[in-house]
């Protein structure tokens, strides 16, 4: 699995500079950046179109050998732009649930929030989340296990833990937001390989599905 992340400044990357990066990238990416109203969420859905060509290059590239590492790596909006290769850009292709997939095989999944982003390419099906930087909200709770809200009413600092848990589920499902009451069963999480880690003070969990079944 590939995990490659990007933390960028808002102020230091012009206009100029974004340009470059829509032009590089392919029509539904662009489409998807475009739509952000502000330069933020602009350069966050640009950065994740860009980490997901790098990641796709390095998948290609290791697709071929042995083991289950996973390659984790951090590259600046400006390297991004420089490393481009548009030979392994593709066109995704829909699932019943409306979650993009790669056309010849091969998962992926993108995450982005404030001025970071990730994405993570796989073999197996994925789901990935970064959060933090930002006052807890009251009810997301609800959608927690009942160990994770035991364990949250000792120590709040786990919320972004367990909220990236369940934000990686349905996006490992497809399913969005209307799976989150499934994502509270505990059952439901046999099976996967789950990873958490700490990038510039965001909360990320990656979850991959291994099993030859696919969800």
């Amino acid at each position: 699995m590939v995990i490659l992340a990007c933390q960028f400044e808002e102020d230091r990357i012009n206009e100029t500079l974004m340009e470059k990066a829509y032009s590089l990238l392919p029509d539904w990416r662009r489409k998807s950046a475009r739509k952000e109203k502000s330069k933020g969420g602009r350069l966050r859905s640009l950065t994740a179109g860009l980490l997901l060509n790098a990641g796709l290059q390095i998948f290609y590239n290791n697709s071929g050998e042995e083991g289950s590492d996973t390659l984790f790596s951090e590259l600046t909006f400006e390297k991004l732009i420089e490393l481009y290769d548009d030979s392994v850009d593709f066109n995704p292709i829909f699932g019943d649930n409306g979650k993009p997939q790669m056309p010849e095989g091969g998962y992926f999944s993108l995450s982005h929030t404030k001025n970071v982003a990730l994405v993570c390419v796989s073999k197996f099906p994925v789901g990935a989340d970064i959060e933090g930087n930002r006052t807890v909200r009251k009810g997301p709770e609800r959608y927690f296990t009942e160990r994770e809200q035991e364990e949250l009413t000792s120590d709040e600092s786990l919320f972004f833990r367990f909220w990236t848990r369940h934000e990686a589920y349905v996006k490992l499902t497809g399913q969005g937001l209307s799976g989150l009451n499934e994502s509270r069963k505990e059952e439901n999480y046999d099976g996967l390989t789950e990873e958490h880690f700490l990038f510039h003070g965001f909360e990320v969990c990656v979850l991959e599905k291994k099993t030859p079944d696919v969800l």
